[in-house]
C-alpha cells in the first residue's frame, strides 16, 4: 500500500529532538484539525512538544500529501507525516514517535494530552468513514411543488469523521431558470446536523438552487439541484374540509347522514338503525336450483317432437 517505506529509502535521523509543526495550508485537514478555526489549530500544533526519534523519507510517493513537518539546520524541511488516498483506500503515514522529556517533562506533559488525543481520535475516525459518505446534502421537500404553497427545503450536514455537525450557517440561493429572480434563504437548526428552512410560494416554473454550509473556518459548498413549481390552481387552494357542503348533501341523499370525525356515537348509532331497519323488511329468500334432462326425459321427447314438426314444414313449403 505504502511502496515508499522500504529499507533503502528510510533513514533515520541522528538529532536528539526534531519540533513539529504542521505543513502548509493542512490546518482544517480531518487528522489535524482541533477545532473549527485555523488559527486555534495552527497554535495548538505550535506548542506541540519536540519528539525524540523521526526517520527521513527520501522520496515519498506522487499521491500523498504532506502534513507534518519540521526544519533541520534552518532550511532543510524533513517530512513527518503523510495521508495517502489511492484506489478508493485510504492510509496514513507517520514517521516520528516519542517525546523529548529532558529539562521540558512538565512543559511536554502539560501539552501532549489533549493535542495527540484529538489526533488519535481523528485518525480512528477518518480511517474508518466510507469515502463514498456525503457529509453535506440539501434538498427541497418534493421535486414538483403546488402553486400557492411555500418552498420547503431540509439538509444534513456532517464532518469527515460522519459526526453531525450543529450550529452552522446554511443558505441557499434560489435562482429562475434564466437566472433573473432570486431569494437567499438562512435554514434554521434542529439538532444532529438537521436543518430546515422555507419561502414564500413562487411563480410557476423551473428552479435551480445552490447551497453553501460554514462552521467556523470550514465551508462545504458545490450542493446544487433544481424543483418545479404547477401553475396555480383556484380548487387546491384549500383543501380543508366543508362540512356545510357534506350537510346539505348528506340531506339530498336518501338515509345518508353527516357527522364529524370527533364524534363516533352518532355513526354507531346511525349504523345500528340501518341495520335494524333492513332486518323489519319482507325480504324474500331465494335458494339456486338446477335442472338434468335426465330427471324428466319427457320434456326431452317433446323439444325433439317439436323441432321434427318444424323442419316438415319448413321442407314442404321449400324453405330448405
Amino acid at each position: 500500500f505504502y511502496p515508499a517505506l522500504v529499507p533503502e529509502n528510510l533513514r533515520r535521523l541522528s538529532e536528539q529532538s526534531v519540533s513539529v509543526s504542521l505543513d502548509q495550508g493542512v490546518e482544517l485537514h480531518p487528522l489535524l484539525r482541533v477545532s473549527d478555526y485555523r488559527e486555534e489549530t495552527r497554535q495548538t500544533w505550535a506548542e506541540a512538544a519536540p519528539v525524540a526519534v523521526s526517520w527521513f523519507v527520501r522520496t515519498p510517493p506522487d499521491s500523498s500529501a504532506c502534513l507534518l513537518s519540521s526544519r533541520l539546520g534552518g532550511e532543510t524541511r524533513v517530512a513527518l507525516g503523510w495521508s495517502v488516498e489511492t484506489g478508493g483506500l485510504k492510509g496514513a503515514v507517520f514517521t516520528f514517535a516519542g517525546f523529548w522529556r529532558w529539562r521540558l517533562a512538565p512543559i511536554a506533559y502539560d501539552r501532549e494530552p489533549r493535542l495527540y488525543r484529538i489526533f488519535v481520535r481523528n485518525l480512528a475516525e477518518w480511517l474508518a468513514a466510507p469515502g463514498h459518505a456525503r457529509g453535506f446534502e440539501v434538498a427541497p421537500e418534493r421535486r414538483i411543488f403546488e402553486g400557492g404553497e411555500p418552498i420547503v427545503f431540509r439538509a444534513r450536514l456532517y464532518d469527515l469523521g460522519l459526526h453531525p455537525v450543529d450550529d452552522a450557517f446554511v443558505t441557499v440561493k434560489v435562482r429562475s431558470r434564466n437566472g433573473t429572480e432570486g431569494q437567499t434563504l438562512l435554514l434554521n437548526g434542529l439538532g444532529n446536523g438537521l436543518y430546515r428552512g422555507q419561502i414564500a410560494a413562487l411563480p410557476a416554473g423551473v428552479y435551480r438552487f445552490q447551497a453553501v454550509a460554514r462552521a467556523g473556518d470550514r465551508v462545504w459548498e458545490n450542493v446544487q439541484g433544481r424543483f418545479a413549481v404547477k401553475p396555480f390552481v383556484a380548487e387546491q387552494s384549500d383543501l380543508r374540509a366543508r362540512p356545510d357542503v357534506l350537510r346539505r348533501m348528506a340531506a339530498a341523499t336518501e338515509g345518508g347522514f353527516c357527522v364529524s370525525e370527533r364524534k363516533t356515537s352518532p355513526l354507531a348509532r346511525a349504523i345500528a338503525a340501518r341495520a335494524a331497519d333492513f332486518r323489519r323488511r319482507d325480504v324474500r329468500e331465494e335458494r339456486p336450483g338446477s335442472w338434468s334432462v335426465r330427471a324428466t326425459p319427457w320434456i326431452l321427447g317433446l323439444l325433439l317432437a317439436v323441432l321434427a314438426v318444424e323442419w316438415t314444414v319448413r321442407r314442404r313449403q321449400g324453405l330448405l
